[in-house]
């Protein structure tokens, strides 16, 4: 994909910091077929001390971000209001993941289109909106302006189910609404009901140990979390397994995690900086669920978020 939407999609992975729950339109048009859903309001961040540096840093030393700018007139940083991300596993094993990006903002769609099509995008009209498709032969991916303030990025099924969703709009799987009814009034939540990806987490070395704390992840079969923003981040996670036992393990797991971290509190400053907020972590275990809850200070999730983990000077808000 060209570095137009991506660029700005990256406020969707960085910028979790709002003012107000989710715009529920939003919510409306994802596709039924989901599995994991997050959603921030960016507008929201903007007034947020952690919002304003990570919109900050977006730009810092990036060329091809000003070149986006120059070449669309979209500046993220200004433009996104609103953003969901709703994600699902793909249907076959070697078939690529379905996603969709869905951004309400301010867009200059002719503008950006025309810089879309000089980079090799294709046109297609599908429920009367235009889709511009990408030619990347290894994952076809296409974006829409299906209305003056809404923008979608996603694999071409998925764009096309959240235009078709403006009129019809399909329910997502019970138990995921469960999740998100339960973290949506959050400054920014995701709710899942997906297994979470081991790999994505450092589990210990040792071969039997790292066995058993897969699958312990694995046994996960609904999770969901949300950050309020604040002088301190209200963060909290919640998960539900298979068993009472899988919970133990789940807990355990999370217990090894944080002590990883306070660990490496001598060697890393980011490290360092959130031992005192591990230290009063609350876990919880209430039959087959988990709960974790802990408060990390504001200037601690920018050190935590700066590159080299250092803090630049702040400018002033």
């Amino acid at each position: 994909m060209i570095r137009i939407f991506p660029v700005a999609f990256l406020l969707a992975g960085a910028c979790f910091t709002s003012s107000a729950a989710v715009d529920s339109g939003l919510l409306a048009l994802a596709p039924s077929h989901s599995q994991t859903v997050a959603a921030v309001s960016v507008e929201g961040s903007r007034s947020s001390a952690f919002g304003q540096f990570l919109l900050r840093q977006l730009s810092v030393g990036d060329d091809h971000f000003q070149q986006m700018i120059d070449e669309t007139g979209f500046d993220p940083r200004r433009d996104i209001q609103a953003m969901l991300i709703a994600t699902a596993p793909p249907d076959a094993p070697k078939a690529q993941g379905r996603f969709a990006v869905i951004a309400r903002g301010n867009f200059d769609a002719n503008r950006i289109k025309a810089a879309a099509q000089k980079k090799g995008f294709v046109v297609q009209r599908f429920s009367g909106v235009n889709l511009l498709i990408g030619t990347d032969s290894h994952q076809q991916a296409a974006f829409a302006f299906p209305d003056v303030d809404l923008a979608v990025m996603g694999d071409i099924a998925s764009v096309k189910q959240v235009i078709g969703n403006r009129a019809n709009p399909a329910s997502l799987d019970p138990a995921l609404q469960e999740q998100i009814a339960g973290v949506e009034n959050n400054d920014a939540w995701f709710a899942s009901i997906a297994p979470p990806k081991s790999g994505l987490l450092p589990l210990d070395a040792d071969g039997q140990d790292a066995a058993g704390q897969s699958r312990a992840l694995q046994s996960v079969i609904r999770s969901s979390g949300g950050i309020s923003f604040g002088p301190s981040a209200n963060i909290a996670f919640h998960a539900v397994t298979r068993s009472a036992q899988d919970a133990t393990a789940l807990a355990d797991v999370l217990r090894f995690l944080a002590s990883m971290a306070q660990m490496q509190g001598g060697k890393d400053p980011r490290a360092a900086s959130l031992v005192p907020a591990l230290d009063s972590m609350k876990l919880d275990v209430a039959g087959s669920a988990v709960h974790v809850s802990l408060q990390v200070p504001e200037p601690v999730l920018e050190q935590i978020a700066h590159p080299g983990g250092k803090l630049a000077a702040r400018s002033a808000r």
